[in-house]
């Protein structure tokens, strides 16, 4: 028996990156990466509940998965199927061994949804940005002049961008674009990413000249130590996460120009960590392999 199975995209850095932590922790690994060149061979009996790679017994003690976002990208969608296929297939079998450690096992569907989180992040006293996901043109335009705003996948998978540099583009047809969008007033910096993993607060502020700071490589990025992220704001978003069923998240938040209060952007539930678990030199990892490990301490960490 393994101590953990990581599933994911060959090509996925922070795949890599958490493999070669447990790794060098001494922890057995079993990787079971797919990409176009090359996959695992996986059968699994869902009715004697057995599994195998090959001829090897699939048993571990704790599994981390992630949908492959890398292998496929720009291709076209019968690839990006592929990835779909195989996260479906391994998600499903660690979710039927209920004894396997694993993160978000009671994920409630509502954390897939970034309008609803912002609803229920609302409730629970967080700050969220004014805004609306929209396809109507009338609505964009009533909540102000298009400097002010920024759009941004209602689903994610894109970048944030200035609602003036894109809104001409829009192929409006009949004052409807193709597709809903989330369309929000703009905020600034610094922005904080915050691991949320188990009972722990891992949190990151970045500076950026770009609205979104993906777009920038070198965006300034510094790993807050622990108490150097407001405690209360860390137990308001672990309460909202566990709302969810969570127990392993980023969640994002943007600075109001006003008031300076970090408002909450979104929740992720297959957060990317690699650039942040480097600038952390290898805490985000390290919390991840602490939290599947069955010894884990139930001591808070903030």
């Amino acid at each position: 028996m393994h101590d953990l199975i990581v599933a994911g995209g060959a090509k996925d850095p922070s795949v890599a990156r958490l493999i070669a932590r447990a790794e060098a922790r001494g922890r057995q690994v079993l990787p079971l990466l797919h990409s176009d060149d090359d996959v695992p061979a996986f059968a699994w009996d869902y009715v004697a509940n057995t599994a195998r790679v090959g001829r090897l017994p699939l048993k571990a003690k704790a599994a981390f998965i992630r949908h492959d976002v890398f292998s496929h990208a720009g291709q076209a969608p019968p690839r990006l199927d592929a990835a779909m296929a195989w996260y479906s297939a391994l998600a499903g079998w660690c979710l039927a061994e209920r004894a396997m450690r694993m993160f978000n096992r009671r994920l409630d569907q509502r954390a897939g949804h970034k309008p609803c989180m912002l609803v229920l992040a609302r409730e629970a006293g967080l700050a969220v940005p004014h805004g609306i996901a929209a396809n109507e043109r009338g609505a964009v335009v009533a909540l102000g002049h298009p400097d002010g705003l920024i759009a941004k996948p209602v689903a994610g998978g894109g970048y944030c961008q200035a609602l003036a540099d894109v809104i001409d583009a829009i192929p409006w047809r009949d004052d409807r674009a193709p597709l809903p969008a989330l369309v929000q007033e703009r905020l600034t910096y610094p922005e904080y990413r915050v691991y949320l993993i188990g009972e722990r607060v891992l949190a990151f502020a970045i500076e950026s000249a770009e609205i979104d700071y993906r777009r920038e490589p070198g965006a300034a990025m510094r790993f807050l130590a622990p108490g150097g992220f407001d405690r209360d704001l860390g137990a308001q978003l672990h309460r909202l996460a566990a709302a969810v069923g969570v127990d392993f998240c980023a969640c994002d938040l943007k600075t109001d120009p006003a008031s300076g209060t970090p408002v909450f952007l979104e929740l992720n539930t297959q957060p990317m960590f690699a650039a942040h678990d480097q600038v952390a030199e290898g805490a985000v990892a390290d919390a991840i392999l602490d939290h599947l490990d069955e010894g884990h301490s139930r001591t808070a960490v903030t």
